[in-house]
């Protein structure tokens, strides 16, 4: 049986918000495909610490910093070429 810590669920909690946070403005800019006003070095600065979480927690063995990093890469991801493919159009 799994039992957590309410530290472990506080991480749980922190995990859940902080990545589905970015489904909004993801949704938002699949919608109206205006993104003018995101920065791209805030996105592409989001997206390196992202993937330098993402290390960290393969590095340490942690499954939930790996899942909860690995999709909020997948959701900045979007959001960058997004940006970068309506900046070009």
């Amino acid at each position: 049986m799994l039992t957590l810590t309410s530290i472990e669920l506080v991480g749980i909690a922190a995990a859940f918000c902080t990545t589905f946070a970015f489904i909004p403005q993801m949704m938002m800019g699949l919608r109206t495909e205006i993104l003018n006003s995101l920065s791209l070095s805030t996105y592409t600065l989001l997206a390196a610490g992202k993937v330098s979480w993402f290390s960290y927690g393969t590095l340490i063995g942690s499954l939930p910093i790996c899942l909860s990093n690995g999709v909020s890469l997948a959701f900045v991801a979007i959001i960058l070429g997004c940006k970068l493919s309506l900046r070009r159009a």
